[in-house]
């Protein structure tokens, strides 16, 4: 009987920015072509790697964001990135909203503490006081201020887990892209492992990392460790059609090599 096999794509990559290059060439050359099924972008199409294996060895590099060439829209910027990361480190969500990722993740936190924030990008009372209005709190476990004191207490634990998935958004429409974030002290560093179920790696991709590297720094800080290296996966790392024509064009360089 012949077997079926999944293609499992490993990158290893310097830092975020050649990361993101070599995943959206790695998407328009290896993805499988594939309608969409649900979701906001149903009916157009994507390249889908199987399965994405990636190693980041110094993701603190900075820029943290890609550097396109000129004439190209950047897939995102550092004030959207602080802004991202005011959404992933508040508690808020409003009625409109199934979730956030900061919602499952954390009680209130003052983000104008974090390291690598930068003045003048953001008002950061604003990004807390904009998603309370109207909004609720969330009445979870606190899971980031939970992990911060196991990384302070014992660094090298393997319960600094933040669960994103609960079983009941199998029945969302527009269920969590990010599901787990493992973090763990080793070798003196503080590294990140997660996983996306679905990853748009045009436009996700640049932002999520990024935010989460600063978000890293951070708790390596609380935890007096140095900054580590990220491990992401996905079996759902894609780059929709309506990039593929700026896609080839960025990946045509030699800013991959």
């Amino acid at each position: 009987m012949d077997v079926v096999r999944m293609r499992v794509k490993y990158i290893e990559a310097f830092d975020l920015s050649n990361a993101w290059f070599q995943t959206v060439k790695a998407c328009m050359e290896d993805g499988f072509e594939r309608p969409v099924f649900r979701g906001s972008r149903q009916g157009a199409s994507r390249k889908e790697l199987d399965y994405l294996n990636i190693l980041i060895t110094n993701p603190g590099n900075r820029p943290l964001i890609p550097d396109v060439p000129e004439g190209i829209p950047p897939p995102t910027s550092m004030k959207y990135v602080n802004e991202y990361l005011g959404y992933l480190m508040t508690p808020f969500k409003d009625d409109l909203e199934d979730y956030t990722y900061g919602e499952r993740m954390t009680g209130k936190i003052d983000i104008s503490k974090i390291s690598g924030v930068e003045e003048g990008h953001i008002n950061h009372d604003m990004v807390i006081i904009d998603r309370i209005e109207g909004a609720r709190m969330n009445e979870d476990m606190d899971q980031l201020g939970t992990i911060t004191k196991f990384l302070k207490d014992t660094p090298g634990t393997n319960r600094s887990i933040i669960t994103i998935g609960r079983d009941r958004d199998l029945a969302l429409t527009h269920p969590p892209c990010m599901r787990l974030l493992q973090f763990k002290g080793r070798y003196g560093a503080l590294h990140l492992s997660l996983y996306f179920r679905s990853w748009d790696i045009w436009g996700g991709f640049p932002s999520n990392l990024a935010a989460l590297q600063l978000m890293k720094e951070h708790l390596a800080k609380e935890a007096g460790l140095k900054d580590g290296v990220i491990v992401a996966a996905s079996m759902g790392a894609h780059v929709y059609n309506g990039e593929w024509e700026i896609a080839e064009i960025v990946t045509g360089g030699a800013r991959n090599e």
